[in-house]
């Protein structure tokens, strides 16, 4: 079972993603502050830095940590979401298992 802090940081990091995929975000855009992500879902600012964290790591989001965050380029942004998307199929098969 996943913790408040798990429900809390993937709020985010989904909702940005979802921001991301109807061009909310697009390429070379600016994602909204910690604090304006953690006051737009209602979580701590630790929260939305993990899930902005994590966007990063996954090459879906630059910028230096702590800096402003910005939506990658094309063809970056396209691959970190097809790697976003198989890692959701493996993670509904393994829950199906």
């Amino acid at each position: 079972m996943a913790s408040d802090q798990d429900a809390s940081y993937r709020r985010v990091l989904d909702g940005v993603l979802a921001d991301i995929r109807t061009g909310r975000y697009p390429p070379g855009g600016r994602l909204p502050s910690g604090s304006a992500l953690g006051e737009q879902y209602r979580v701590d600012r630790s929260a939305a830095a993990r899930a902005v964290f994590l966007l990063r790591w996954i090459g879906l989001v630059t910028g230096p940590a702590g800096g402003i965050a910005r939506v990658a380029a094309e063809p970056h942004r396209s691959a970190a979401l097809r790697l976003v998307d198989e890692a959701d199929r493996l993670r509904e098969a393994q829950d199906a298992g």
